[in-house]
């Protein structure tokens, strides 16, 4: 019984001390964080919201959707502090739609969208011209 609880403290510790280090995306990274809304795989709503610190070079991110639907409508709202960057819904089988974010020129996406059936999930690609900072969305997905 003792040796279990030394095994058992020392795995609290490992975590306390994990967990304490405070974990970081990367400034690069598309941070992702949603919550969803679910009635029988059918009548499906998601929310999330994008970020992304500052970047460079092609970001993305993968929204996966739990639903037995393959359709479904996207609504985004984009703004960007630094720089111009290029944001594209991206589905299974179609372009979807893309517009362009800039300081001055935050931008709303709008667009309908076919799951992936593998992974029932969409895409968002961000592309800088240049260098961009502070990109935030508020991103919606209802089934359709």
């Amino acid at each position: 019984m003792r040796a279990t609880s030394r095994w058992l403290a020392g795995i609290g510790a490992a975590c306390l001390a994990i967990a304490s280090t405070g974990c970081e995306a990367p400034p690069d990274a598309a941070v992702l964080k949603c919550s969803a809304r679910n009635v029988a795989e059918v009548a499906v709503k998601k929310d999330c919201t994008i970020g992304i610190r500052e970047f460079d070079h092609h970001a993305s991110a993968t929204v996966k959707i739990d639903t037995r639907r393959r359709l479904g409508f996207v609504r985004g709202q984009f703004t960007v502090q630094q720089g111009s960057v290029r944001v594209a819904l991206r589905g299974s089988t179609d372009a979807g739609s893309t517009v362009v974010v800039s300081p001055d020129a935050p931008a709303i996406l709008e667009g309908s969208v076919r799951l992936s059936h593998r992974d029932r999930a969409f895409v968002l690609t961000f592309d800088p011209e240049g260098q961009a900072a502070g990109l935030a969305g508020e991103v919606s997905f209802e089934a359709r």
